[in-house]
């Protein structure tokens, strides 16, 4: 995108995550939900809070999702971000919201969730950064509220442009057990990793953890993108998760120019329809 965007192409990492929900941007969708911890301005305020510290600038972010349920209706979801990281910053910052409209299985009203997230992320020492995350969750069901808070850390090790190393432990805090379990936030983590080959391609890879940390039912997840030309970049990948016993298929293309980005995915589940989303993120630098 511009100078910062561009080099998320370049900072790359291997990385535990969690995203059963965490929202996903469309970067990080059109390739098989993989990259939440590179460095994206439309996705690290709501990945690894360690990212920030490679983050620089400041940036303002909006993204919309929807998916068309044939049994349920639609469910959508919208996103904004505040990412500032300028010269005289004392510790990278991140402040994000997502909201979304959904209807599991099951219930007959829709049901409604806010996240709001503060994060922090700094080097400990050149090329290493720790992150620290706040999340509170807020959860409306047609009769009852759920409202919750947890903490993530995650850390990133990049030691040169084209390979890094991340880890991040989401939820450390014990699930609120009086929260019904397709609601509660579970305790993961993951692994993966990226890799860029002579700044025209990067591939990336994950393995994330199941609920509560086991590797019984990983999901296992890869993609790819590429420069097409100086301003658009070709993203695709595939996910198999196995938690739900579901596919997923993706694709999509991103525009990065010296102003603004503008990425689009669509995702695509022959298993699980409520996988099946389209998604569209809005990046701008303010500075």
């Amino acid at each position: 995108m511009f100078g910062a965007l561009r080099s998320s192409l370049m900072v790359t990492a291997v990385f535990i995550s969690f995203t059963a929900q965490a929202h996903i941007g469309a970067v990080s969708g059109a390739t098989g939900q993989t990259g939440m911890a590179a460095v994206e301005a439309s996705e690290t305020p709501f990945g690894n809070p360690a990212a920030l510290a490679f983050l620089t600038g400041y940036y303002f972010t909006a993204g919309y999702g929807s998916t068309q349920k044939n049994q349920m209706g639609n469910a959508q979801d919208l996103s904004v971000s505040l990412t500032d990281n300028m010269k005289d910053t004392v510790v990278p910052t991140s402040l994000s919201y997502a909201q979304s409209t959904n209807r599991p299985s099951g219930y007959l009203e829709d049901v409604y969730n806010r996240d709001f997230k503060l994060s922090f992320g700094n080097f400990i020492y050149s090329g290493f950064a720790f992150g620290l995350g706040v999340n509170h969750t807020n959860t409306k069901l047609p009769t009852d509220q759920y409202s919750q808070t947890n903490v993530q850390t995650g850390l990133l090790w990049a030691p040169n442009k084209n390979y890094g190393v991340a880890l991040v432990f989401e939820n450390l805090l014990p699930p609120n057990q009086e929260v019904p379990q397709e609601f509660r936030q579970q305790q993961t983590m993951g692994l993966g990793t990226s890799f860029n080959y002579k700044k025209f391609v990067r591939f990336k890879a994950d393995v994330t953890s199941a609920s509560n940390n086991s590797f019984g039912k990983p999901l296992l997840a890869a993609g790819m993108e590429s420069y097409m030309n100086r301003w658009l970049i070709l993203r695709w990948g595939l996910q198999r998760n196995n938690e739900l016993d579901a596919n997923l298929y993706t694709g999509g293309l991103g525009f990065v120019g010296p102003k603004f980005g503008l990425h689009y995915a669509y995702e695509n589940s022959p298993q699980n329809e409520s996988l099946t989303r389209h998604s569209v993120d809005l990046a701008l630098p303010i500075w």
